[in-house]
């Protein structure tokens, strides 16, 4: 049997550290997430996550570096999409 892709295995270690994440324990939220920016650094949901396991442990320098990441990436819904222009008033 062939080993699961690493798209596949970025978006479980994200749901492990959601989990984490729920149950209040973003110090071990932290590894798998870490484990899935890894995998994949243009994983917007592992720097999110992990940006906010920064966050409630306190290391804000951390959790700004992953806010910013995450922030420079598109979503899933913004691929292929041109940005709509803002009308003036």
């Amino acid at each position: 049997m062939s080993e699961a892709p690493q798209s596949l295995r970025s978006a479980s270690a994200v749901s492990v550290g959601r989990i984490f994440l729920n149950v209040n324990k973003p110090r071990a939220a932290v590894k798998p997430l870490t484990t899935a920016v890894s995998l994949n650094p243009n994983d917007v949901d592992g720097h999110f996550f992990r940006m906010l396991a920064f966050y409630y442990l306190g290391e804000y320098n951390d959790a700004r570096t992953d806010a910013h990441r995450a922030a420079g990436m598109p979503g899933p819904r913004a691929r292929g999409r041109r940005p709509v222009p803002l009308e003036r008033a």
